[in-house]
């Protein structure tokens, strides 16, 4: 058998909560409608939505973050049971609650949502314990080598994803192996700088344009855009553009813009597939294919996750089987 794939995965642990009924009147205290209760889930969301998407995808994980010390917190380790992922880096703050987003559904449709968390930098303690980890994690093999073929950050700006801590990476997994590994993020802050140096970033089409200032609604306005972060940040880039499918940067490619279209999908929810895209990628990459290659692979990835209701993972054999039948 073929040795699984292993991945570092670094950033912002979520618990998505969906709490479903039906709505059939409005409520006469408020002009809002009245949610008869049917049932509630819980799964895992951010970077841990990213490592339950690399496991299904035949990947091994180490996940790095914090939670809270609190229910949800133990809620969330108890939905990451798994021989795969490697929760042991996982710090427990007693001064922030786990992050949760609470989304109150009337049937497929979503009336609300309902957000805990604490958005500021972790404590200083985290960071250091953080920075010490992908010091040992990512070493050169001539002190020892590393046991990682891929390294993501799930940066939700919720305070774990530090600029330190990505450049740390970023130079570090340069000197792991004959060519270094890939550093794959998936953005959310306002300037991209932090992640100067990575591999591959996957802005979506709003937080592109929140960081640049500019449109990127046609194809040549997103090429421009996405040929002037590369090279500003010496990065290749993949910009997620909903139902245009994606457009790719290559920074090794010369900057050289192509576009992967995505095939027609019946939407259901699109939360969580920016996860989905950033672990498709990874578990290419990690598995050796080149990034376009991997890039595509991540659209068909991301075409069933929106198929699916809520935060939802995406299996191999599933993007497998919808390749087969393109």
């Amino acid at each position: 058998m073929d040795k699984r794939p292993s991945v570092l995965v670094i950033g912002d642990l979520m618990l998505d909560r969906y709490i479903t009924g039906t709505a059939s009147r409005l409520s006469p205290e408020a002009p809002v409608p009245v949610i008869l209760y049917q049932s509630n889930e819980d799964r895992p969301g951010g970077a841990a939505n990213v490592a339950l998407n690399l496991v299904a995808m035949g990947c091994d994980v180490t996940l790095v973050g914090v939670i809270g010390e609190d229910a949800e917190g133990e809620l969330l380790l108890s939905l990451l049971l798994s021989p795969h992922i490697d929760t042991s880096n996982i710090e427990a703050d007693s001064q922030r609650p786990t992050t949760s987003k609470t989304r109150i559904m009337a049937g497929a449709h979503q009336v609300a949502r309902v957000d805990r968390e604490i958005a500021s930098d972790v404590w200083e303690h985290h960071a250091h314990t953080f920075l010490r980890l992908v010091r040992k994690m990512l070493r050169p093999e001539s002190i020892g080598g590393h046991p990682f073929d891929a390294v993501v950050f799930s940066d939700y700006a919720k305070g774990v994803v530090t600029e330190d801590l990505v450049r740390k990476a970023v130079e570090n997994a340069r000197f792991c192996g004959e060519d270094g590994i890939p550093v794959i993020v998936d953005p959310k802050r306002k300037d991209f700088r932090a992640y100067k140096g990575a591999t591959l970033i996957t802005p979506n089409v709003a937080e592109i344009q929140l960081a640049t200032g500019k449109s990127v609604g046609s194809n040549e306005e997103a090429s421009t855009v996405a040929q002037d972060v590369a090279e500003r940040y010496e990065c290749s880039v993949l910009l997620t553009r909903s139902e245009k499918g994606m457009l790719l940067c290559d920074k090794e490619n010369g900057l050289k813009t192509m576009l992967i279209t995505s095939r027609p999908v019946s939407v259901s929810d699109v939360s969580g597939a920016g996860d989905t895209v950033v672990a498709a990628v990874a578990a290419g990459l990690a598995r050796g294919l080149d990034l376009e290659a991997a890039c595509r692979h991540a659209e068909v990835a991301a075409e069933i996750a929106v198929s699916k209701p809520g935060t939802s993972i995406v299996t191999e054999a599933e993007i497998i089987k919808r390749e087969a039948a393109a």
